[in-house]
């Protein structure tokens, strides 16, 4: 950016949020008097650095509960916001992130992204609720921009090791809330309905942590950065102790999320990572540490958590909930069935859900509800054809961290990509019996793969990198 540029845009933007805050005063309305100065160096800070922006939505992509908390009053996306204006700084100012920009059009994902977008427009246009599907295929492609801006954004270590930061930061501080809600019988920032009035088939209250998503979904977001955060440390990373107490601290609020799919597929990440550890020396005394960490938990863990386990053994009869994920596979593979080509439209499931044709169904209810296996859905709502470049979107993440891992440019390098390929695998796995397609975290893992093989590249070529690193975004 020109010294120019730099001294006028501040003028500029103190004097709009002078204006704005004049304006705001004068409609009576205090609250937005003070919000909008703070707002607009907020954004300016974002504009001009792209990599702020990034890391507050990441930061907001799990603690989503407070985001609604500072933006909700303001009737204003928060989300839309800040992505909007990260995108705006990303390639709107200088000529290096016009090389980044360049570099990020080149990737597979970034077009297959493309062709899955139009998907999803065509998809909208032939729904059988059309007012539906646009409200869900914009909410969609809207958090689809998180793997964009990431691709864009995350070019060099110094962005990877901050978003990296971030999620990590986000888990610890969601999990904590999730400790405390437990324990205290408290609410502190869950605010919607799918938050507040969660309980398990036994009749116990959950927590979502700093989230307003389902505890389930919530507890599958903070599982996908404890595998990260666990992952890092088993490899060695430089901060190995503090990425410890956050695993640990994630492991707890883990257990009393009481999300059984949460804790099978944590379970199966713990088996995964010790079997890649056996022959290590530090394999008896960890181990040894796990067990004891399990039976100094055992005391904490009420009752109803190992009725909720033993009920997957009872039959639907012990767990109306299992019924219900089996009506959701049979209504999708029915509808898809009869729309395989472009789908029903995006959200246009939950509606079909309630059709009299399928009231004999177990666990079928009169409210409209989402097809809880990520793969199904897409393909229910938007086709085989939107399916295809979906899977093709997550085959290609894969397969940009397995790169890595066989030509890391460094030891930093491939511990990231093999803690990403461990969260990933979780995640996705867990998608199984999830609606995750428009998931933050899903188009987070989406844009982390490709972007830390694009880091990767820069790695190996020392010239490219350390441009890079002057780049201020």
């Amino acid at each position: 950016m020109s010294v120019r540029a730099a001294t006028l845009l501040p003028v500029g933007a103190g004097l709009l949020a002078a204006a704005a805050t004049l304006a705001a005063a004068m409609a009576t309305k205090a609250e937005l008097a003070l919000a909008v100065p703070m707002g607009m160096l907020v954004a300016l800070l974002m504009f001009t650095r792209p990599i702020l922006g990034l890391g507050l939505l990441f930061f907001f992509a799990l603690m989503d509960a407070v985001e609604e908390m500072l933006t909700g009053p303001l009737g204003i996306s928060g989300f839309r916001s800040i992505a909007l204006i990260t995108l705006a700084g990303a390639v709107m100012v200088p000529t290096m992130r016009r090389h980044n920009l360049m570099i990020a059009l080149r990737e597979p994902s970034v077009r297959l992204g493309l062709a899955f977008s139009a998907c999803v427009a065509i998809s909208t246009l032939l729904a059988i609720d059309k007012r539906m599907a646009a409200t869900e295929g914009m909410r969609l492609l809207s958090v689809a921009m998180l793997m964009y801006l990431t691709i864009l954004i995350v070019q060099n270590m110094r962005n990877l090791r901050i978003v990296i930061g971030v999620l990590i930061g986000s888990m610890v501080i969601s999990a904590i809330i999730v400790i405390i809600e437990i324990f205290l019988h408290v609410t502190l920032v869950s605010s919607s309905t799918a938050a507040l009035m969660a309980t398990t088939a036994e009749g116990v209250s959950r927590s979502s942590g700093g989230s307003n998503h389902d505890p389930t979904t919530a507890a599958l977001m903070l599982l996908m950065v404890v595998t990260l955060a666990l992952m890092l440390a088993l490899e060695g990373h430089r901060h190995r102790a503090l990425l410890l107490v956050a695993a640990g601290i994630g492991s707890v609020a883990l257990i009393f999320s009481f999300a059984r799919s949460a804790m099978l597929v944590y379970a199966l990440v713990l088996i995964a990572a010790a079997y890649r550890y056996r022959h290590s020396r530090y394999a008896p005394a960890g181990a040894l540490l796990g067990l004891i960490f399990a039976v100094f938990m055992l005391p904490f863990v009420p009752a109803s958590y190992f009725a909720r386990f033993s009920s997957l053994f009872e039959g639907i009869g012990a767990d109306w909930t299992l019924g219900r994920r089996l009506t959701y596979q049979i209504t999708g593979f029915d509808i898809l069935l009869n729309h395989p080509v472009f789908g029903v439209g995006p959200g246009n499931y939950n509606e079909l859900f309630t059709d009299p044709a399928y009231r004999y169904l177990p666990g079928r209810t009169m409210l409209p509800r989402p097809l809880h296996n990520m793969y199904l859905s897409v393909a229910v709502e938007y086709g085989l054809v939107g399916f295809f470049f979906f899977m093709s979107l997550i085959v290609l993440s894969f397969k940009s961290l397995l790169s890595v891992l066989r030509a890391p440019a460094n030891d930093e390098i491939r511990t990231i990509a093999l803690a990403l390929l461990f969260a990933a695998s979780g995640f996705f796995f867990a998608s199984v019996m999830n609606p995750h397609d428009d998931n933050k975290y899903t188009w987070i893992l989406l844009g982390l793969g490709p972007a830390v093989g694009v880091v990767n590249r820069r790695l190996s070529v020392p010239r490219l990198e350390d441009k890079t690193e002057e780049d201020p975004s």
